[in-house]
């Protein structure tokens, strides 16, 4: 997508690749399926409690709720800097590719 947006039709997926750039570290708006919840939950081995909160926010949007990662300070939760790229902790269990 280089930085442009992209209009949605209802019924549409949204679509969403890791490119490893850590552009998604810095701004973190990434949606979340139950799915995916489920994958860091076993990933990151904690039950649901564990991650509420945590890693996983709502953020309201229409009247409706939608699970996002976390940010912290402007950055995601999950990665460790070293060096120019961002390492995510949980890379094997990011969110899935739609």
């Amino acid at each position: 997508m280089s930085g442009e947006y992209v209009k949605l039709r209802v019924g549409d997926k949204a679509r969403f690749e890791c490119l490893r750039c850590g552009r998604c570290c810095i701004r973190p708006n990434v949606g979340l399926t139950a799915f995916d919840i489920c994958r860091i939950l076993c990933f990151l081995g904690l039950g649901w409690m564990g991650v509420k909160g945590r890693y996983v926010v709502a953020v309201v949007a229409d009247m409706m709720a939608i699970p996002v990662l976390k940010d912290k300070g402007g950055k995601c939760v999950f990665p460790e800097f070293k060096g120019e790229k961002p390492t995510c902790t949980i890379y094997p269990a990011r969110p899935d590719e739609v």
